[in-house]
């Protein structure tokens, strides 16, 4: 449930966000096109991108592309998480650099840096007293007008393209290619997120399909109905982690993409002919 939620438009569009939520929530975000600069003031999320899975903690960063997402806020006490966002439009940066756009952004890196959704962001000192100005005039709204924004973008985005970090290139490979969506296919989010707790409307949306569409074109690539390959995967997962480690039955249902003991147990038992402690021990 969002409890606070704060928001300010340069040239007609969303450019800085706040929002204090009372955790689990589980939201889709869809950057058709934009990227955007995603910071966790308290709490922390699970972002899912068609082929990537990141958790943000608390104080912690990152820059995300165009392309859908789905978003789990996660409780973890008895806090409400907070996070902040900048947005960044093509159309905006446009009339923001009306003399000419940072040749940082125009470098083209390596096709595994530009082909990256999601890339972390190193929170020095410089970006932390960057999120400290932003919370200041979150508190001060009437302060916030359409020179301060242009200017935080400006500000964010050299700190960004220019800070020395291990994940600076995929950063600027995210910014410079701002503009380009990413196009998934099916298979790929599919092995991404085999193992993730995700519906299959939010597979579908990864996919940027519609589910009667996602459901036929999984049928015709895997040759099975969805429901059944998650669950002889998942089973299969299940199994060698029960052989080759030493994780506890409940942290093994977890892992495998199961989201209830009891059900995982009915099922693994079904398919195995013993219950996932007796395995272990016929195995072991």
């Amino acid at each position: 449930m969002i409890r606070e939620h704060q928001q300010f438009e340069l040239f007609g569009k969303k450019i800085l966000e706040r929002a204090v939520f009372q955790a689990p929530v589980r939201e889709p975000r869809a950057l058709s096109n934009e990227a955007c600069f995603l910071y966790s003031v308290q709490g922390t999320m699970q972002l899912h991108s068609s082929t990537e899975r990141v958790k943000l903690s608390s104080k912690q960063g990152i820059v995300m592309r165009c392309g859908n997402y789905l978003a789990s806020h996660i409780k973890t006490n008895d806090y409400l998480s907070e996070a902040i966002a900048v947005h960044f439009y093509p159309e905006v940066l446009k009339q923001i650099y009306k003399e000419g756009i940072p040749k940082e952004l125009l470098k083209r890196e390596s096709p595994f840096e530009t082909n990256r959704q999601i890339a972390r962001v190193d929170i020095d000192r410089m970006v932390s007293n960057y999120v400290e100005g932003l919370l200041f005039y979150f508190k001060n709204p009437q302060l916030i007008d359409d020179e301060l924004m242009k200017l935080k973008i400006k500000e964010l985005i050299m700190l960004l393209i220019n800070t020395e970090s291990t994940y600076s290139k995929q950063v600027q490979g995210i910014l410079t290619n701002l503009f380009s969506p990413v196009e998934a296919s099916l298979k790929e989010v599919v092995q991404a997120h085999l193992y993730d707790n995700l519906t299959l409307e939010e597979l579908a949306a990864l996919s940027n399909l519609s589910l009667s569409t996602f459901k036929r074109k999984f049928q015709s690539i895997y040759e099975e109905n969805p429901a059944t390959y998650f669950r002889q995967q998942r089973l299969k997962k299940a199994s060698e982690l029960l052989k080759h480690s030493d994780r506890q039955v409940k942290e093994v249902c977890y892992e495998s993409g199961f989201n209830d003991i009891t059900s995982f147990t009915k099922l693994f038992t079904k398919q195995y002919g013993h219950s996932p402690s007796e395995f272990r021990r016929q195995t072991s």
